[in-house]
């Protein structure tokens, strides 16, 4: 949901944002975003997990019925969008990952200090670079993403950083039909030896999304119905830790 004040061009907004969405990141958000003329928008926002999500207090437990605990992510994010009339966008993103009962390794025969190594909590920091290129009619826009990820975890061997790619295409068909298609990769290096197979771990994430947005739908003027389905994967040197996620959605959006 967003508003805007038109003799400021101010816009509030609450909500979860398309990209982020496409890219499994669930958090919803808070905030303001500001034109300033040939400047281009600036904005911040408030970055929080909003439906729970859960985890295992000790991923690592195998002979008995594993327990669940709740993981939040809070932060915030800060932008400038069309830096001085151009499509450039920088955008820095903070996270912090809390688990309430964090309890991995404690069921192997580890010391403190190697159950220390497997941690999941700590702050996370997203450095994006980001360029839209568009056709005359603005019928295909192009966006691509670099960004430098640093998951600064409290366990060293959990924690790892690396760079991520990624490609946003729209393509409006008419005014009805416009499409969005998302592809992502990325290839991250951990800090530590992991204490319960003693290798320093490397891992590579890759996804894509596809969504359609059909304006006018069931007669409804100024309503848009929209579909996505999306694949999102994890792929770790070891494969305790490899993982995927699909989404398939539907909705409709409305504008006053």
């Amino acid at each position: 949901l967003s508003y805007t004040f038109e003799s400021t061009r101010t816009q509030l907004h609450i909500g979860n944002l398309l990209e982020d969405y496409l890219s499994m990141d669930m958090t919803t958000i808070a905030g303001v975003r500001q034109d300033v003329g040939r400047a281009g928008l600036i904005g911040a926002s408030y970055r929080a997990t909003t439906v729970q999500t859960e985890v295992w207090q000790d991923p690592y437990l195998t002979d008995a019925k594993r327990k669940d605990t709740d993981r939040t992510n809070e932060g915030f994010r800060v932008f400038w969008q069309q830096f001085m009339s151009s499509g450039l966008e920088f955008r820095y993103t903070y996270s912090e990952i809390d688990i309430d009962d964090e309890l991995s390794g404690q069921s192997l025969a580890l010391t403190p200090a190697q159950r220390q190594l497997l941690d999941r909590q700590g702050d996370i920091d997203n450095f994006a670079l980001l360029y839209e290129f568009s056709s005359d009619d603005r019928k295909h826009i192009v966006e691509p993403q670099l960004a430098y990820i640093d998951r600064d975890l409290d366990g060293n061997a959990m924690a790892n950083d690396g760079v991520r790619a990624s490609v946003n295409y729209i393509y409006q068909h008419d005014d009805h039909w416009r499409w969005v298609l998302n592809a992502s990769y990325g290839d991250y290096d951990y800090k530590e030896a992991n204490p319960i197979y003693d290798y320093k771990d490397k891992s590579n994430h890759y996804g894509a999304s596809l969504s359609m947005f059909y304006t006018g739908a069931f007669g409804l003027k100024h309503w848009t119905f929209n579909a996505t389905a999306g694949w999102y994967e994890q792929d770790n040197d070891l494969d305790f830790y490899d993982s995927s996620v699909g989404v398939v959605a539907l909705g409709m959006l409305r504008r006053f």
